[in-house]
């Protein structure tokens, strides 16, 4: 999917050297799974913390609700840990 929306910086950490070479957007509701292309869910994320994002996600997924492990949780930052967690929770109510 394409968006009309274009960002500059990271939203996911909040602290890089030297900057990302690319900032992608990311959709917190996935598009793929009926997410909206509206500016409440689009974040700008660099490369590694938008994959991450969505790696942890399909954990939530895999999870169905069950609490994700600490152990696993901790692999990931701060912030990758709220937008995928946001995400997940989108996905599931079908709504922002």
């Amino acid at each position: 999917m394409t968006t009309k929306y274009h960002k500059t910086e990271c939203e996911v950490h909040k602290y890089h050297s030297p900057r990302p070479q690319r900032v992608d957007v990311h959709h917190i509701w996935p598009s793929a799974t009926g997410g909206p292309d509206v500016p409440e869910n689009v974040i700008g994320a660099c490369q590694t913390g938008h994959t991450n994002i969505h790696v942890l996600m399909d954990i939530y997924v895999k999870a169905a609700g069950k609490p994700v492990p600490w152990t696993t949780l901790r692999s990931f930052g701060p912030n990758e840990r709220k937008y995928a967690k946001l995400g997940y929770t989108r996905i599931t109510n079908k709504k922002l």
